[in-house]
């Protein structure tokens, strides 16, 4: 089940988190404050974060006070927002405690978090906000040759979207797999930790670039789709026709077939070369059926 929720957590963090303090510094309201920007309960709106931050500390300091904790000079924007995510997902049928009662899920669930968010942060917001707008988003599996795989006729920008999308997959992951952890099924969790390292792999292969001879290939994928759009409009004509044989439907089809071929920048040297090439075309066909 797709949790906007969280989605949403995620989208006001990279909406605001070059406006606020990166740490604490000192505030002890600062985790408070950083809540009401993920939830968009008290947007930032024209203000800067300082006098933002004076305004709701006057709206909400008696209600802050009575939980007020230690000053944690530590703690950054995106351990709020993980902390909120865990605290929002763990919500349910099992208090919040019994999560906390096992340190070392949390610490191994706060690590995949971490891990989806430098990829998050490193990707452009555009793609992001895309995707939490739109969850029904439908793109290739990103795990699929990561864009790679030439059938795909994916773009740089493609593999980013699915990239992202793979991400937000697998946060949706993050409330079953914490059911599953109270109730002594680890099954759910051990499927989130293998594909987040299917995610790391996709953006480490993004980082890195095509691999090598990708380009060449690219480009003669691009000066073979005339040859390509022939061959298939050959095709298409021998299948719509009847013929007494192959060589029959080749001898007949040499002059529509160089007309199409002009068209689409796909030129022969003669008609008989036209007619050899068109055969052999038609004949391979027959035969793969």
């Amino acid at each position: 089940m797709v949790n906007m929720r969280v989605r949403e957590y995620i989208k006001n963090w990279l909406k605001y988190k070059e406006l606020v303090t990166y740490y604490s510094e000192g505030d002890r309201f600062y985790f408070e404050k950083c809540v009401l920007l993920l939830t968009d309960e008290q947007p930032l709106n024209d203000l800067s974060y300082a006098n933002w931050s004076k305004e709701v500390e006057e709206i909400y300091k008696d209600e802050w006070e009575k939980d007020a904790s230690e000053i944690d000079n530590s703690l950054r924007f995106k351990d709020v927002l993980m902390s909120h995510i865990l605290w929002d997902v763990s919500k349910g049928e099992f208090p919040n405690d019994e999560l906390m009662n096992k340190p070392e899920v949390v610490s191994l669930i706060w690590a995949i978090l971490e891990q989806h968010f430098l990829v998050l942060e490193d990707l452009p917001l555009v793609y992001i906000l895309a995707i939490v707008e739109d969850p029904d988003y439908e793109g290739p599996n990103y795990l699929v040759d990561f864009g790679y795989n030439e059938e795909l006729n994916l773009t740089i920008d493609d593999d980013s979207i699915i990239l992202v999308e793979g991400c937000f997959q697998q946060l949706d992951m993050l409330p079953d797999c914490i059911q599953g952890v109270m109730k002594g099924e680890y099954e759910k969790l051990y499927d989130l930790i293998e594909c987040t390292f299917g995610m790391l792999g996709g953006f480490k292969r993004l980082k890195k670039g095509p691999p090598k001879g990708w380009q060449q290939m690219k480009a003669a994928k691009i000066k073979n789709e005339p040859n390509r759009k022939t061959k298939e409009y050959a095709i298409k004509l021998y299948e719509e026709g009847t013929w007494k044989s192959t060589r029959q439907a080749s001898l007949k089809l040499v002059e529509p077939v160089m007309c199409y071929g002009e068209e689409v920048k796909r030129r022969f040297t003669d008609n008989y070369t036209a007619h050899k090439c068109i055969y052999d075309w038609l004949l391979k066909h027959v035969n793969s059926k």
